[in-house]
């Protein structure tokens, strides 16, 4: 059977010494292309079955129609015969033919020409229906065109591939990659790849898997790392799979820049597993629930505090599991509905849940509900065990019991005030002298002056103990009509208050014997001045009748002058013991050198050294102390040098007293401080440094004797430094 193709390269033809075209008719017939056979004019005289069947025209009807009426439009004809007279053939010509029904059908011609003896020119024309294909073609030229404008306009960048490589891509690409159109096409996904992905798969071997497994029909979608043009990875995900356009098959990647999801994803699986870890760390059992009170999930304290594993929580209800009480389910749901009302966390409160052995376990709560498109789709709870507290509270609570029960027996009163100065309790001793008292303010019971019966007094303690917390004392004669030793505390109570505590003591009897002791010295200073009168006087009269009488008696008179002296020695001690009985308690501070310095005036004829200084708490009556050292040393002693040396030690201040007399006998200088010892040739009461001890005590200070080797003594003063 011949066809087209035998006729298109001459191996079917007409021989040049004669037409005899009957000889090949049956086999034009048989050929299922339709074949027209015309004359130079267009005179159609020989057309096959398959002609008749593409134009609808029966054969004595088509067979001397000239062919320009089969053309849909009649002036392709003379362009066509111009071709076919330069060239001698057309091939895949196409051209627009019309049916006899007046439609129109995309047809290819394949037509040569061949001419006779007489010169004559005949068409051989072999005449195909393309109308289906040319709009399959149109329809892919159309799609093609669509894919392009979305090629070229897609936010991703495109490939298309054939045979591994590079065809194509678009300009989005080099937006991402950074590679010029050119410095793309020809290559494999591997040449702009790292050698290896980040799954550890080559990047040769993993592309050619991908694009067979493409090329076998089933689309590809994996992670692809890329290399850019300034060396840097950018992470991608690609779509692979198979097109058709009009010009062919075609592997096109759809590469879509993940780097900044990707950095997202992981933010958020870091912040996962740091949500996890504090999750799993906390001392709290965090849970949480969907809104119809099922657990989603919970930490592993669960185990700890309630002794259920995880897998026994999760999925359950609370209601299944029992773990709450129901009598607190009432409250529980209020709380609920005022939190979600307000849209806020709850407010912490206590819960009690029972845990797998039945005992309970109690927490302090705090919600929050999770809220998705205005609509609460569960809640997180955190369970904090308070179990050591409440056991704490309790056994504050008992104690502080106890200690109200003990300061009940006190005999003095205790009070507690709030920062509104309102008294919170009272002792028995309080009660019992003032009456019931617990919610009064303090100035209404105190003091009831017109000043602060409403409002609190000037510089009340109690109001600065709240703002410095510095603990105050006074004395106060309250509105019994007692005076008080005041002691206020400030204290933080079990549940965190700021409080103050106020002691008072009884101090009347004490003032009252106070009042009697200075009476009694008030009578022993007005005994001694009369004493003193009266000895002066006798002294006088002694002196008066010495002078008559000296020159009769002269022992006598010796014997009387040496009295007189002692009992001037004696005036002069009482004199020091006033001062002990009549100096007042306060003590100041005083400069050591500057008294030492206007003490030594007085001992003119004796060498004396004061070396330091320091300043020292006492009264008036240290020089009479600094006196009797200096006077003991040069009478007693016998010691015409004095070297006094003043150092601070620490929160002291120690005063040395070096002489270089006869010294203190061995026998008597653990007594030396005692009333009525005296030593050396001039001999006195023996009141001198009994004075001293007593006044050194009055000041917290301490004095003690040493050898100074090898003469004389060394009295060592202590006192508590001054400012």
């Amino acid at each position: 059977m011949y066809g087209l193709n035998d006729f298109m390269d001459n191996k079917f033809s007409i021989p040049r010494d004669g037409i005899n075209l009957e000889d090949y008719f049956s086999i034009f017939e048989n050929i299922n292309e339709a074949i027209c056979i015309n004359a130079k004019d267009g005179t159609i005289f020989f057309v096959n079955n398959s002609t008749l069947d593409l134009f609808g025209y029966p054969r004595d009807e088509i067979l001397g129609m000239n062919i320009i009426k089969l053309y849909a439009n009649p002036d392709d004809r003379p362009n066509i015969v111009n071709v076919l007279e330069k060239q001698g053939f057309l091939k895949d010509f196409p051209v627009k033919l019309k049916k006899k029904n007046g439609e129109i059908i995309d047809c290819e011609f394949n037509t040569k020409i061949i001419e006779d003896t007489k010169d004559n020119k005949i068409f051989y024309g072999f005449i195909r229906n393309i109308t289906e294909r040319k709009k399959i073609e149109d329809k892919l030229k159309e799609s093609e065109e669509k894919y392009r404008t979305l090629f070229e306009n897609a936010s991703d960048p495109i490939f298309l591939l054939q045979n591994g490589f590079f065809i194509d891509c678009n300009s989005k690409t080099s937006n991402i990659l950074g590679y010029r159109k050119e410095e793309i096409i020809g290559k494999t996904p591997y040449d702009i790849s790292p050698p290896i992905q980040p799954d550890g798969k080559r990047s040769k071997t993993k592309a050619k898997e991908k694009i067979e497994a493409a090329l076998e029909g089933i689309p590809q979608f994996f992670e692809w790392r890329h290399i850019k043009s300034d060396g840097s990875f950018v992470d991608t995900e690609v779509s692979l799979n198979v097109i058709n356009l009009y010009k062919g098959k075609y592997l096109q990647a759809i590469v879509r820049d993940v780097t900044e999801r990707k950095k997202v994803n992981e933010i958020i699986l870091e912040n996962e597993e740091k949500f996890r870890s504090i999750f799993e760390a906390t001392a709290d059992i965090i849970t949480y629930v969907d809104n119809h009170g099922t657990i989603i999930d919970t930490n592993s304290k669960v185990k700890d505090i309630l002794g259920y594993e995880r897998g026994e929580i999760v999925g359950k209800n609370f209601r299944d599991l029992k773990l709450i009480d129901i009598e607190q389910l009432p409250n529980l749901i209020k709380l609920f509905i005022k939190t979600i009302r307000s849209g806020k966390a709850s407010e912490k409160t206590e819960l009690t849940l029972r845990n797998k052995d039945g005992d309970k376990v109690y927490f302090e709560v705090a919600t929050q509900f999770i809220n998705k498109n205005k609509k609460i789709t569960g809640a997180v709870s955190i369970f904090r065990d308070i179990s050591e507290r409440k056991r704490i509270k309790e056994a504050l609570e008992k104690e502080k019991d106890n200690l109200y029960s003990l300061m009940n027996e006190l005999p003095g009163y205790v009070c507690v005030y709030s920062p509104d100065l309102s008294i919170l309790f009272a002792n028995n001793f309080l009660k019992e002298r003032f009456g019931k008292i617990e919610g009064k303010k303090c100035q209404e019971i105190f003091h009831g002056f017109k000043d602060c019966s409403e409002e609190p007094c000037n510089c009340c303690p109690v109001i600065r103990i709240f703002e410095t917390g510095v603990p105050e004392k006074c004395e106060r004669k309250q509105k019994d009509g007692k005076i008080y030793d005041i002691y206020d505390y400030p204290y933080t109570d079990s549940d965190g208050n700021k409080l103050v505590m106020e002691f008072g003591i009884d101090i009347n009897e004490k003032k009252l014997a106070e009042n009697k002791i200075i009476e009694l010295n008030d009578t022993l200073r007005l005994l001694n001045k009369i004493l003193r009168h009266d000895t002066l006087n006798n002294l006088m009269v002694i002196s008066a009748n010495i002078e008559m009488i000296k020159t009769e008696d002269k022992d006598k008179i010796t014997k009387a002058f040496e009295y007189i002296q002692k009992s001037a020695k004696l005036i002069n001690r009482m004199k020091e013991l006033e001062s002990l009985v009549s100096t007042g308690f306060e003590l100041k501070s005083y400069d050591v050198k500057n008294i030492l310095i206007e003490i030594s005036k007085n001992y003119s004829d004796i060498k004396i050294k004061v070396c330091g200084n320091c300043i020292v708490l006492a009264d008036e009556a240290i020089s009479s102390v600094f006196d009797n050292i200096i006077r003991n040393a040069v009478i007693h002693g016998n010691s015409n040098r004095i070297d006094i040396k003043i150092r601070k030690v620490k929160d002291y201040c120690e005063i040395v007293f070096v002489d270089y007399g006869i010294g203190i006998p061995s026998e008597i200088k653990s007594k030396i401080f005692d009333e009525g010892i005296s030593y050396g040739k001039n001999k006195g009461a023996g009141l001198g440094l009994y004075i001293v001890k007593k006044t050194l005590e009055r000041y917290g200070a301490k004095i003690e004797v040493e050898e100074n080797l090898p003469k004389g003594s060394a009295f060592i003063l202590r006192f508590i430094r001054g400012e």
